[in-house]
């Protein structure tokens, strides 16, 4: 009562101090937490068939069932095809002894090497597991340059492992162009080249030979399979006759082998490549300035973009719902006072002891280490719920004591007496009831995201917003009591005001 004027620079400086920790505490998805399974991503040199597939496969499940016992392998699962190998590790159930990460470690330690594939861990093709950067733009050989070019600059990102693209196998294929001005010179066009070309790879029915009453037999025109197995004969294929000179396809045409890939992918309906990598002691937040810091000095031709995806952007869409969800809480709750108040004032009062529990909450995420995940924002809602009882609790009492005529300064203090203790005893319980879960490493449905940053956000909140309340709550509730008598007073002035001026 009498130092609100310094009462109030205090608050306002409590409640602005949120900004230090906030440039600190980091935001992560969750994305570590063990859930006794392990995917191995193959990363494809070119395509081959099944029977090859099997062997790189059976080579793999070798090395890992001659170590099951020290990998903590429950059983090994894979699947094949030409363009994609994918490996599934089942761990033992229960607590690992050791972390996925040290365990990832300690299988690539003796990993048998492949030559036309490379095991790549943490990329669970069901849900796009890991960072994504997506490479958009019109020419997918320049898109297989750039890849080519990031790939190695953000794996010496450090924090970033398992570094590759969803490029699975790239074919080969023989491009033929030809020359126009040289086949002009000979009378031909380019449709007849592709012809001769064609029917040398392909061949061409023709008509079916009838032989008594043993049926038909289908004929085909074909050239000697030397053509189709090999480029220098091809390129000795006759393709016309001119001036008495055969004119082959070398003659015309020039041929060459490029690259090509067995799927094209878009994203955004642009042609896109994707880079995927693992984080390793890397929060989602601190992953995404690294990448930004190094793509920001790359220079992409025009037309040419990248973009963040994967759990960058899944983190992007969980905070949206949850400052959605706490926006929703703070209306309801605001509708529930304004109903046991009577008032559309008042329960403002206890909502700025939520604004202070948000302080404590980030300062003691910030004392802790713990980084900003799903489980954090979920302890602030339900953070939300449990501070504004004390507030409710003090507010009522104040009122209670107001309705027996007692002044109002007497009535803050008498009730924040009476109050203090079933407050503190109230958010002792549950502090001490949260701290086995704050300091255990017990995790949703036993294989999810840890409790433990739910259960600091409570901690903190709770602690911090009670400290503050029994002073800020008060000071709020006289202050807003002062607005309305003064609302009501300026009201009233200007009815006197306006009856004079009819009057007169």
């Amino acid at each position: 009562q009498k130092h609100k004027i310094k009462t109030s620079i205090i608050a306002l400086l409590i409640l602005f101090s949120i900004a230090i920790p906030m440039q600190v505490v980091t935001g992560d998805e969750e994305q570590n937490f063990e859930d006794n399974r392990l995917f191995i991503s193959w990363e494809l040199t070119e395509q081959f068939n099944y029977q090859q597939a099997e062997k790189i496969i059976d080579k793999m499940e070798d090395y890992l069932y001659s170590h099951q016992e020290e990998f903590l392998i429950e059983s090994v699962y894979s699947y094949y095809a030409t363009h994609s190998l994918q490996t599934t590790l089942l761990l033992k159930e229960g607590d690992l002894p050791i972390t996925i990460k040290e365990l990832k470690e300690l299988i690539r330690k003796d990993m048998p090497n492949f030559v036309r594939a490379t095991p790549r861990f943490g990329f669970d093709q069901g849900n796009g597991g890991g960072v994504q950067i997506n490479l958009t733009g019109l020419s997918t050989d320049v898109l297989i340059e750039l890849k080519n070019r990031l790939i190695p600059i953000i794996s010496h990102i450090d924090g970033f492992t398992d570094v590759m693209s969803d490029i699975r196998g790239e074919k080969q294929e023989l491009q033929v162009r030809v020359d126009r001005t040289a086949a002009f010179r000979h009378n031909l066009s380019s449709s007849d080249v592709a012809k001769a070309v064609a029917l040398a790879l392909r061949g061409q029915n023709l008509r079916t030979f009838r032989h008594g009453n043993t049926g038909e037999v289908d004929i085909m025109l074909n050239y000697d399979l030397k053509v189709k197995k090999s480029i220098a004969e091809l390129n000795k294929l006759p393709i016309t006759e001119h001036d008495g000179k055969i004119i082959t396809l070398a003659n015309v045409a020039t041929l060459k082998l490029m690259p090509r890939l067995s799927e094209i992918r878009r994203y955004n309906r642009q042609t896109a490549i994707t880079i995927k990598a693992n984080l390793n002691d890397l929060t989602i937040e601190q992953a995404k300035e690294k990448l930004e810091a190094t793509l920001s000095v790359i220079n992409l031709p025009d037309g040419y973009n990248y973009s963040l995806d994967g759990s960058f952007t899944r983190q992007d869409e969980t905070e949206d719902v949850m400052g959605q969800n706490m926006l929703l809480a703070v209306c309801m709750i605001y509708i529930v006072m304004a109903a046991l108040f009577e008032s559309l004032l008042l329960p403002t009062a206890v909502i700025t002891s939520l604004l202070f529990s948000f302080v404590g909450v980030f300062w003691a995420f910030l004392l802790t280490g713990t980084s900003m995940s799903v489980m954090g924002m979920i302890g602030m809602l339900i953070l939300m719920g449990i501070v504004v009882n004390n507030g409710i609790v003090l507010v009522d009492r104040i009122n209670q004591l107001i309705a027996d005529n007692m002044a109002v300064t007497d009535a803050v203090m008498a009730a924040c007496k009476d109050r203090v203790r079933p407050i503190l005893m109230t958010v002792s319980t549950t502090v001490l009831g949260l701290i086995p879960l704050a300091l255990g490493g017990t995790q949703l449905g036993g294989d999810g995201p840890t409790y433990a940053p739910m259960a600091i956000a409570i901690i903190g909140g709770l602690i911090f917003s009670t400290v503050t309340s029994l002073y800020l709550v008060p000071l709020a509730y006289v202050l807003l009591l002062r607005l309305k008598a003064y609302s009501a007073n300026l009201v009233n002035n200007s009815k006197v005001i306006v009856s004079k001026i009819i009057n007169a």
